[in-house]
């Protein structure tokens, strides 16, 4: 797996302790069949859930995906954390929608 004297190396396994299990299983499935099952999610936590992890692993397919589907998902009980994820990325479209349902 790794070719340094590392803890996972010896162990022969990687952990990622700050991922949900669910969505690394959606990451890899996607990375390996080029979809996955979050996708087809309406659940907003679920898309950027997938959308910080593709961002972390430079997965430009996938993560180009979330930012398509995220502004399709902005409800009055998501749109501050929405808000926040589009500030934090830059994603001009996300904050377009956000903005749409709260001044509407």
């Amino acid at each position: 797996m790794f070719e340094h004297s590392t803890k996972e190396n010896f162990e022969g396994r990687l952990e990622i302790e700050d991922v949900a299990a669910e969505t690394m299983e959606d990451v890899l499935q996607f990375v390996y069949t080029g979809t996955c099952g979050g996708l087809e999610s309406s659940d907003a936590e679920v898309i950027v859930a997938l959308h910080r992890v593709a961002d972390r692993y430079f997965i430009r397919q996938l993560k180009a995906y979330c930012i398509a589907l995220m502004p399709n998902g902005v409800t009055q009980e998501n749109a501050a954390e929405l808000w926040e994820e589009a500030q934090f990325f830059g994603l001009e479209r996300l904050k377009q929608a956000v903005r749409g349902l709260c001044w509407t």
